[in-house]
């Protein structure tokens, strides 16, 4: 039954593809041997600390997230800055660190903070469900050649969407990429596939009609696309004139 939902999915996946006329997906990374990641530099996400000297402003930790992948092992530590004017802050935490082996792979600190994924105005499934691991934060999806991608979610400010960092792990190597303001439109993540379409801006009411009920504004967003291939990279690209696939029809 499992194949057959996923059959279904990607068929209409399939369907939807020629509608859409596209820019040339580009790579986010490469690999190269066995566990080098190499990352396309457009698309890394850097930490931003604005003026701060993070190391300077107390911090808490708010929860440690072990994880597997093939024979390599890893740990998440999420930090929340506290203390010194930042206690009540928004976001769930500001700090991750990623360790393999008791060494630290990576540092990224985002001072809006980053939440739990909770549903959205436009994607109104529960996110933690897609996970391939249950946990708090993290939409844990496993790709091709033992690589593995953890989508998170920035905090929401009222006008955009949320940044959304995505953690590409692969053996000892890691890398934070996109950290873009964007919604998750839709998202499918099964056997080693996944694919996320984004929106860059939420539809907003332009006050009431006589009858008291809200008036949309003209909504145009840019879409945008990431799936991953066969070789275990993650590929990036804006669409045009899309059809929305909209895929809650087929339960997601």
């Amino acid at each position: 039954m499992k194949r057959i939902f996923q059959a279904t999915v990607f068929a209409l996946l399939a369907m939807a593809m020629p509608l859409q006329a596209q820019e040339q997906p580009e790579e986010m990374y490469t690999l190269q041997g066995k566990t080098k990641l190499v990352v396309n530099e457009k698309y890394r996400a850097t930490n931003e600390t604005g003026e701060y000297r993070i190391d300077t402003i107390p911090r808490k930790l708010v929860e440690t997230f072990p994880f597997t992948v093939g024979r390599y092992s890893y740990e998440l530590k999420y930090y929340k800055l506290t203390g010194n004017g930042w206690d009540g802050e928004p976001g769930d935490f500001h700090i991750m660190q990623l360790f393999h082996n008791g060494k630290q792979l990576l540092e990224f600190v985002d001072l809006d903070g980053m939440c739990e994924h909770t549903p959205n105005s436009i994607f109104d499934a529960d996110m933690k469900k897609i996970s391939s691991i249950p946990n708090r934060f993290a939409i844990v999806c496993p790709l091709a050649q033992e690589v593995t991608a953890l989508i998170f979610d920035g905090y929401q400010f009222p006008y955009e969407p949320s940044k959304v960092p995505i953690l590409v792990v692969k053996g000892d190597q890691a890398a934070m990429l996109l950290n873009r303001n964007l919604g998750i439109d839709t998202i499918v993540s099964a056997d080693g596939f996944l694919e996320v379409t984004f929106v860059d801006s939420f539809q907003e009411d332009a006050g009431k009609d006589d009858m008291g009920n809200p008036v949309p504004t003209e909504w145009n967003p840019e879409r945008f696309r990431l799936f991953s291939t066969p070789a275990g990279t993650l590929k990036f690209h804006k669409l045009k004139e899309v059809q929305r696939n909209d895929l809650r029809s087929v339960g997601l």
